[in-house]
């Protein structure tokens, strides 16, 4: 019977983060619809576009490479570990994301030129240069999107291990 309680838990769990996901590319779809009706069909349109989806890619995979490691990981610890050790790890996880995302933040604000290139190789003059210039002024909100990732992944990762290991957290 435990197992099919866990089952469930699980469940639940992995309909409430698909149910949030879902949420966020709607409101992600809003914005776009607000972006075309504010500048339409034109050339700044696609800079925005293009400027906010390199950062949203590089936060995806980094906003992914902690989920996969995390929960895992932080199940051991926590089974294994006193509460002192725990928040160590904690501490240690979120340095490391944030130090990991100011570095990606300061490679894509130095090489901005050259992404552009990348991304866009048919702008030229100044439409590359005002697609660099987009890619660094959004390059340091990698830094703050990853922040708040961290916190709602660690809270949300938490309380997941324990509803995973210990069943003791009912959704």
């Amino acid at each position: 019977m435990k197992e099919k309680s866990n089952s469930n838990n699980i469940f639940k769990v992995v309909f409430s983060v698909t149910g949030v996901l879902l949420v966020a590319k709607l409101l992600g779809f809003v914005k776009q619809i607000i972006v075309a009706n504010a500048f339409g069909p034109t050339a700044e349109a696609d800079i925005i576009n293009l400027s906010q989806g390199i950062i949203t890619d590089f936060e995806f995979i980094i906003v992914q490479t902690m989920i996969t490691a995390f929960i895992p990981i932080y199940i051991s610890v926590r089974e294994n570990s006193n509460i002192k050790v725990r928040e160590e790890f904690v501490s240690n996880v979120i340095k490391l994301f944030f130090v990991i995302a100011l570095v990606i933040s300061s490679i894509v604000f130095i090489f901005a030129p050259f992404i552009s290139k990348i991304i866009a190789p048919s702008y030229s003059g100044e439409m590359s240069s005002s697609l660099s210039y987009s890619i660094r002024l959004y390059a340091f909100a990698l830094v703050v999107y990853v922040f708040i990732a961290i916190f709602s992944i660690f809270s949300t990762s938490i309380l997941v291990s324990f509803e995973i290991s210990s069943n003791s957290i009912k959704f």
